[in-house]
C-alpha cells in the first residue's frame, strides 16, 4: 500500500508537470489569461478599416515568405506543379525555355527577405538561396519576388551566383 506521503509526491510532480506545460502554452499564445497582470477581461474594441477587393485593391493571397516557403516545400517534394505555380508566368515562360536538370533538385533554403525598390517606385523583396541537388551539389543566388496583378507575390527572377543552380 502507497503511503501518504508517496501520494503527495505523486500529485506534486503530477500538477508541477501541467503547471509547466500550461506555463509554455502561455508563453507561445496558445493559451491566454486576460486577467493575469492587471490585464482586462473583456475585450476592447478596435476599429478596422475594411478594403474592398478590387482592381486597384486586390486580396492579397501571399506574402513574399509564404512564397518562398512554398518553392522550396515543392523542390523537397519533387512537386514540381507547385514550385512552378510560384513563378511569375514572365520567368515561368524563361524557365521553361531553358534545357532541363539532370541533377533534381531535392530542396532549397532562403536568407532574410529584403525589400527594396525599382527606379519606378516598385517595391520587390529579395532574399539569398541555396538549391540542394540529388547529387549533393548546391547552388547559390537570389531569388527577387514581385508582386502580381492578383495581389500574390511571385518569384520573378533567380539569379545563380554559382554555375550549378
Amino acid at each position: 500500500m502507497s503511503s501518504g506521503r508517496d501520494k503527495i509526491v505523486f500529485y506534486s510532480v503530477v500538477l508541477g508537470g501541467l503547471a509547466s506545460i500550461v506555463t509554455i502554452l502561455a508563453f507561445f499564445g496558445v493559451v491566454h489569461f486576460p486577467f493575469i497582470a492587471g490585464g482586462n477581461s473583456t475585450p476592447t474594441p478596435t476599429t478596422q478599416s475594411v478594403v474592398t477587393p478590387g482592381p486597384t485593391n486586390p486580396v492579397q493571397t501571399s506574402t513574399p515568405l509564404q512564397t518562398l516557403t512554398t518553392f522550396c516545400s515543392a523542390l523537397q517534394h519533387s512537386d514540381f506543379s507547385t514550385a512552378n505555380g510560384q513563378l511569375t508566368p514572365r520567368y515561368l515562360n524563361y524557365v521553361q525555355t531553358q534545357p532541363s536538370n539532370t541533377d533534381p533538385y531535392v530542396g532549397c533554403v532562403f536568407g532574410p527577405l529584403k525589400e527594396s525598390s525599382t527606379s519606378q517606385g516598385v517595391i520587390y523583396y529579395y532574399a539569398s538561396i541555396t538549391f540542394y541537388h540529388q547529387s549533393g551539389a548546391q547552388g547559390y543566388g537570389t531569388v527577387d519576388l514581385i508582386e502580381t496583378s492578383d495581389g500574390n507575390w511571385r518569384i520573378d527572377e533567380i539569379n545563380c551566383g554559382t554555375s550549378y543552380c
